[in-house]
């Protein structure tokens, strides 16, 4: 007979009297027991018993319940007593490490930001590392059940596979890692399982080789996973295949007909390509199928290019809607606002972005000009028709033609908005001779803002370029004591350290004005100052040291000058594949470097400032 508990249900065996389960005594009735019949004296003595047993048995049931939740309620006690002595203990060595961090700070041995960043940089990565160990773990089983279905050598290459890439990966090696599931699928490609966590851990941690590998063996497996194409076909546009790219992203919109994601990525290649008429025709099809921020925001930015403002507008306001956050969304909205004739709304909307990013240059003196700090440009139509030529051929790189558009520019209305893009594209040129003329000539007026942050930076860049040395140190010192703000210290500090370095001089000092040029920068140009970090430890041979910085700082701004000094701290670090696809990329990037960053914000400044109502 099974016994049946009252409590939680569990079977026991007959003869238990407790739960097995639950510990709760447990009551067994042999009989249904009906009410007895009116003058019927002989059962009420049985049920006077059955009465008293049950109330025995409900007491017994309550006290073990109260012993139970007594010893609950002790366990609670104790973890909330062990918690606040945890917090105790970190508040304590945070800060002893606080004071260690300044008193090697002081010492000059390690400085407290550098310690810091190393600190946080280590916890992001033990983190990453936490969760793909978890990942790698989930899928084990799955993973395992897939291989079964190829053999008994797959199995066993898988397994040795996984145990490898677990232990890799929580010791730290990564790369290693990959490598191992990366070599096991090369030997039996059909497992989509395999090939999915793959690619998803290898674009987690930026190896971009291995992952496009893991989708093409994906897609090669399964032709119709509608994400393996759209992931494949956007690693594909980032080298350049761009004929590959779209014919994937084709293929994936024929297997997804109510799917937004292919025709939106197949609107982000044609936007790359300039293909504005192709990229709004997909974005369209895109929002219709699914309302969402981002693709409302790249067609209300492709209908602001192709001069449909009111359009724009209503694109971009849909889209601030959806995601108030998205700060990109919101300048362009005051842009389409600006283009309208509505000053008023686009202050509000730069306003809004600066509260998001205080430290972007742009938002700040876009909201400098729009609040009447200047007096107001009268601009001809011939130098408005110059300038815009100017901007769309700088946004293509094209700078012979944004030169000589400026040229003209300068010519007829000599302005300082126009002379400071001038020295900035001079310099990118190669025209030394010209960026000092026009960028002394701005700052002889002493300009304000923009104009002359983009003299300062054409004229010290020049200088380094031709190797004038003692003239930028003497120039570059005095803007380092007197600048009017953070931005042009830092500015001096950067080109004092790079100068240092092309010199190999005094690479104490170069260091200690790099770290200067990291903490005066603002965020869209903190790049290059970790770049100017990374060069001095590659200088000193500290390679480790170096590649902190370098890889931050290609992550953000991957130009050619930034990857080739990541790709030699690779080959000083010893690790030469990753070195050696980095020179590759190296070759064929047309990334940024700081005069074409600081152009850009001059373009889009110069931009608002010939519109101004």
């Amino acid at each position: 007979m099974k016994v049946f508990c009252q409590w939680c249900g569990g079977v026991n065996p007959e003869g238990q009297e407790v739960c097995v389960r639950c510990g709760s005594p447990l009551l067994v009735v042999s009989g249904a027991v009906e009410p007895p019949a009116a003058g019927d004296e002989e059962l009420e003595e049985p049920l006077d018993k059955l009465n008293s047993v049950l109330s025995e048995d409900v007491l017994a049931r309550l006290t073990v319940q109260e012993k139970q939740l007594a010893r609950l309620v002790e366990a609670v006690e104790g973890l909330q007593q062990r918690v606040e002595e945890l917090e105790s203990s970190l508040a304590l060595v945070e800060a002893g490490l606080r004071a260690l961090s300044q008193l090697l700070d002081r010492r000059k041995v390690v400085r407290q930001g550098e310690l810091l960043a190393a600190w946080e940089r280590e916890a992001a990565e033990e983190e990453a590392r936490h969760t793909a160990v978890e990942d790698l773990i989930a899928q084990r089983e799955i993973i395992l059940a897939r291989a079964r279905t190829l053999g008994t050598p797959a199995v066993r290459a898988y397994e040795r596979a996984l145990d490898t890439a677990e232990l890799l990966l929580a010791s730290g090696k990564v790369h290693q890692a990959l490598g191992k599931l990366h070599g096991v699928l090369r030997r039996f490609p059909a497992h989509p399982e395999m090939a999915k966590l793959l690619s998803n851990l290898a674009l987690e941690h930026g190896e971009l080789g291995i992952a496009r590998t893991a989708l093409e063996t994906l897609v090669g497996v399964e032709p119709g996973n509608v994400d393996a194409l759209i992931s494949l076909a956007t690693l594909l546009a980032d080298e350049g295949r761009m004929a590959e790219a779209e014919a994937m992203l084709r293929q994936a919109e024929r297997l997804a007909k109510d799917s937004f994601l292919p025709p939106f990525a197949l609107g982000a290649l044609k936007m790359a390509q300039e293909d504005l008429a192709a990229a709004r025709r997909y974005l369209a099809r895109a929002v219709q199928r699914e309302e969402s921020p981002v693709p409302l925001f790249l067609l209300g930015l492709v209908e602001l290019r192709l001069g449909r403002p009111a359009r724009a507008v209503g694109l971009l306001e849909r889209a601030v809607q959806l995601a108030p956050q998205l700060e990109e969304a919101i300048y362009t909205l005051g842009l389409a606002y600006l283009e309208r004739g509505h000053t008023r709304k686009a202050l509000q909307c730069f306003r809004q972005v600066l509260q998001l990013d205080p430290q972007r240059l742009r938002y700040q003196e876009a909201v400098r000009l729009l609040m009447g700090g200047r007096e107001g440009l009268a601009l001809p139509p011939e130098l408005s028709q110059a300038l815009d030529r100017a901007a769309s051929a700088s946004e293509k790189g094209q700078l012979a033609l944004a030169w000589e558009a400026l040229l003209q520019a300068c010519q007829t209305h000599p302005h300082p908005s126009v002379e400071a893009a001038a020295a900035l594209v001079a310099s990118a040129l190669g025209k030394g001779r010209e960026a000092v003329r026009w960028a002394r000539r701005v700052l002889q007026r002493r300009p304000e803002g923009p104009p002359r942050l983009a003299a300062w930076t054409a004229l010290l860049e020049t200088l380094r370029a031709r190797g004038r040395y003692r003239l930028l140190q003497r120039l570059g010192s005095w803007l380092l004591q007197q600048g009017n703000s953070p931005l042009e210290r830092g500015l001096a500090a950067y080109e004092l350290s790079l100068g240092l370095v092309e010199q190999g001089a005094d690479l104490d000092q170069a260091e200690d004005l790099a770290h200067q040029a990291l903490t005066e920068f603002p965020s869209e140009l903190r790049p290059y100052a970790q770049a100017a970090v990374g060069r001095v430890y590659l200088a000193r041979e500290r390679y480790q040291d170096a590649l902190d910085y370098l890889q931050q700082a290609a992550e953000a701004a991957p130009s050619p000058q930034i990857l080739t000094q990541l790709g030699l701290a690779l080959l000083g670090a010893g690790e030469k594949q990753r070195a050696r696809q980095v020179l590759q990329q190296a070759k064929v990037s047309e990334g940024a470097d700081l005069k074409t960053d600081v152009l850009d914000h001059l373009v889009r400044v110069a931009w608002l400032s010939t519109r101004r109502s």
